[in-house]
């Protein structure tokens, strides 16, 4: 059973998606900027600086917690490049607050390590808890572990399965799939039939079968476009993405678009059609906007699009929930699903057409 708090997300997001542009919003403010250096300017000066009854702040300028609170993380990885831009943002967001430290470790998709890392954390007397699943269905005797010693928990990304987490920050996983078929159908039409095929992340992973799923079912929208394959692969791999790639240059050269659940994979299948000599009659998509998509659509490349998934915006948000939970306040949250308040990062779609615009905010060294 879903359950929405008012916002403007809900709606706005989806309208927004379905012009292909990107979207987002803050469930206090009307309106939310596409790019991170906007959103860490307003979520400063207007969603949580400012004081209310449920969210008390010492003035309308600075960040308060009434209590030290000490911020536990454990990923999946650290390894892709997005997870130094949330990890960079939420540790400058709790130094904003002057009382707040974030120490962040990574398992390495290894859920053994992962709840080494919890018992870790607990043992430490952290006040909270972050984690990214390893695996969505592994997570129940770390959170068990966390209730047990009355430390809250909140689920980073993918969704914690078998239990009860009552948080979440996330990217709309759901809405980066609409972004990526809309984009592609604005870009090549409906009048003639399209061939596409969909690079997915690891099995069982929560974040990468939505995305997935999204994106089937809104190629399931347009008669005209036939999805040839879907292939999930471990560990979201580069060259798993490129191996599957090279066989598809062979089954279908006059292939029209790949969806990929995020850059890295997209790059792969990129290369792997360059070297067979077909990427220029393909369009590439990716979702997470990392350095290297930036870098070759500063290059000239007219045919890959990337979901900005608000990295920075997430790091942020995570940071704020956290205060507000151990402060005893209710963080703000844009809906409720199945019991879990979930609060979404501001998202973009990034392309030849605002390129410059997007590396200002988040890449400028590579405009110099």
């Amino acid at each position: 059973m879903r359950k929405r708090k008012f916002s403007v997300f809900g709606v706005g997001c989806i309208i927004v998606a379905l012009l292909a542009m990107g979207c987002g919003t803050d469930s206090k403010n009307d309106t939310a900027p596409a790019d991170e250096t906007a959103v860490l300017e307003q979520e400063n000066e207007v969603s949580d600086a400012g004081g209310d009854a449920e969210n008390p702040k010492e003035d309308s300028n600075k960040l308060v917690s009434e209590k030290d609170i000490h911020i536990g993380v454990t990923s999946m990885t650290l390894k892709e490049a997005v997870y130094g831009f949330v990890n960079e943002a939420m540790v400058k967001r709790a130094q904003e607050y002057g009382n707040v430290t974030v120490d962040w470790v990574a398992c390495e998709n290894d859920a053994s390590v992962q709840m080494s890392q919890v018992e870790g954390y607990i043992q430490q007397g952290v006040d909270i808890i972050v984690i990214e699943p390893a695996r969505s269905d592994a997570c129940v005797k770390m959170v068990e572990a966390c209730n047990d010693a009355g430390i809250p928990v909140i689920n980073m990304n993918a969704a914690i399965t078998g239990i009860q987490v009552d948080y979440r920050v996330d990217s709309n996983s759901e809405l980066v799939g609409q972004m990526q078929v809309e984009k592609f159908v604005e870009l090549y039409g409906t009048d003639k039939p399209a061939k596409v095929a969909v690079i997915g992340g690891s099995v069982g992973d929560e974040c990468a079968e939505t995305i997935t799923k999204a994106v089937q079912e809104a190629c399931g929208k347009y008669d005209n476009i036939e999805v040839v394959l879907t292939q999930m692969h471990q560990n979201w791999d580069r060259q798993l993405a490129m191996n599957t790639m090279e066989n598809l240059c062979v089954q279908y050269p006059d292939l029209n678009a790949i969806f990929s659940n995020n850059d890295t994979m997209a790059l792969g299948c990129m290369k792997a059609a360059q070297d067979a000599e077909i990427a220029d009659n393909i369009y590439f998509f990716g979702a997470d906007w990392d350095q290297d998509s930036a870098e070759l659509i500063l290059g000239g490349a007219t045919n890959l699009y990337v979901v900005n998934k608000g990295a920075s915006d997430q790091g942020i948000k995570m940071a704020d929930m956290a205060v507000d939970i151990v402060n005893g306040r209710e963080p703000a949250y844009d809906e409720e699903v199945d019991g879990t308040k979930i609060k979404y990062s501001v998202m973009s779609m990034v392309g030849p057409e605002n390129i410059k615009e997007e590396v200002q905010a988040k890449y400028p060294e590579l405009l110099k």
